[in-house]
């Protein structure tokens, strides 16, 4: 077979398994870099597949015929030869937009066990994906087990109204929770610029009007190093806290 018919054919299906894997590798290594190679790659491999579709293609074409070279025979059809290219490329971008899945973020839908759901954790957190919806599967409701309403008792008397950035710090033990040690090294209240550590749960900052992630990520550190030095314990953030280009950022 002619080596540039081949390689059209060859290409995309070679190519499109390693994009995805380092598309893959990448995500779960949480690199920036890896995304942007994998994609670079891609668009190399479609740029590649439309130059070869043109070179099988440049001394081909006739007033009425498509004549396309296989070996050393010279066969003759109408169109059939120029179909047969167009369709490989369209194979090949097909099978490149499939290693896009998660690259792109396109939507997709998945099961409960791909989550790997822990405490404070799950697999959401190394692929960045974003859930947009939820079905949830419950038992059937039973009055006598209802307890939404002392839950949102607690949560009114527990933890404040307002803008927040949610529990922000992962519990470092089920005796020593970290609003507890936020609030036994005096904290409450503490603030740098319009963030503040919330009066009502230590745990919990409160952006009071104009805050930004500069005053948020300087109020986290300085609570980290103040319970380390009183407690020695070392608080980590449950949030995932990204730049303007997705990198992350460590507290």
């Amino acid at each position: 077979m002619n080596p540039f018919l081949l390689s059209l054919i060859a290409l995309p299906f070679v190519g499109s398994p390693i994009v995805y894997l380092v598309g893959r590798i990448s995500i779960r290594k949480n690199s920036a870099g890896g995304l942007n190679f994998a994609r670079i790659l891609a668009l190399f491999v479609l740029l590649v597949e439309m130059v070869l579709v043109a070179y099988c293609l440049k001394d081909v074409l006739t007033v009425g015929d498509v004549y396309v070279t296989i070996g050393s025979v010279d066969l003759a059809f109408d169109g059939i030869g120029f179909l047969i290219s167009a369709v490989v490329l369209v194979l090949g971008a097909c099978a490149m937009l499939f290693s896009f899945r998660y690259i792109r973020g396109e939507k997709g839908e998945e099961k409960k066990e791909y989550f790997h759901f822990g405490y404070r954790t799950s697999i959401l957190k190394k692929t960045r994906e974003i859930v947009l919806t939820v079905m949830l599967k419950l038992p059937p409701y039973k009055k006598e087990d209802d307890i939404s309403s002392d839950v949102l008792k607690f949560r009114a008397q527990k933890q404040p109204k307002g803008k927040v950035a949610g529990s922000f710090f992962k519990n470092p033990s089920k005796e020593q929770p970290a609003g507890m040690l936020i609030d036994e090294a005096g904290l409450k209240g503490t603030r740098v610029g319009d963030i503040e550590i919330s009066k009502l749960h230590g745990n919990w900052l409160m952006n009071l009007g104009k805050g930004t992630q500069k005053d948020l990520i300087q109020l986290a550190k300085s609570i980290k190093q103040e319970v380390k030095k009183r407690f020695n314990v070392d608080l980590e953030a449950e949030n995932i806290l990204i730049d303007q280009y997705g990198n992350s950022i460590d507290i």
